[in-house]
């Protein structure tokens, strides 16, 4: 497998960051100007080929992955607060997590943005992200939610959503 897959194993600490036993990150991981700090990952979790993990360490941004989560593969999570994984919680391919917005003030050239309004991003436990989905800055999916494919999330849900769309809006509420 590789030299993260052999340390998550038995549980470990690399560049700032710990991974739980038994956790996978499967190969062609990106490393490339991925800052690992602040990163927690709980047991049993599998972050799939390609993904893009990072936080924004001048910021002190922090990532958590519950135990028993999967991530899918290309996905992207960017952290300059806080972004939240509750546990055994199912993130599809291709899902973009952030949790702030970059200052485009006139005059800042746009290879410096500097990063703006960092605010939580929290995915309650035992939830489901579809495919394609981008989750902005601030919002709060309770647990044991679903969102469709495709969606774009741009304000908080209740316990037990069913939510999609573009902007993304409540489905229904599970029984």
């Amino acid at each position: 497998m590789g030299f993260i897959y052999f340390l998550a194993q038995f549980g470990a600490r690399l560049k700032g960051a710990s991974f739980g036993k038994h956790c996978r990150i499967w190969p062609n991981y990106d490393w490339l100007r991925v800052s690992w700090s602040n990163v927690r990952i709980g047991p049993n979790v599998t972050i799939g080929r390609r993904a893009w993990i990072q936080t924004l360490g001048k910021r002190g941004g922090e990532i958590l992955i519950g135990e028993s989560s999967a991530i899918g593969r290309d996905a992207v999570f960017s952290a300059a607060e806080l972004i939240e994984i509750g546990e055994s919680c199912l993130i599809s391919f291709r899902v973009t997590i952030v949790d702030h917005d970059h200052d485009f003030t006139l005059g800042n050239s746009p290879a410096t943005l500097d990063i703006s309004n960092p605010r939580s991003v929290r995915i309650g436990a035992r939830s489901f992200v579809g495919a394609n989905t981008t989750i902005l800055k601030g919002v709060q999916i309770g647990p044991d939610s679903i969102i469709a494919a495709g969606s774009v999330v741009t304000k908080s849900f209740p316990p037990r959503s069913v939510i999609g769309g573009n902007p993304a809006r409540l489905i229904k509420l599970r029984q």
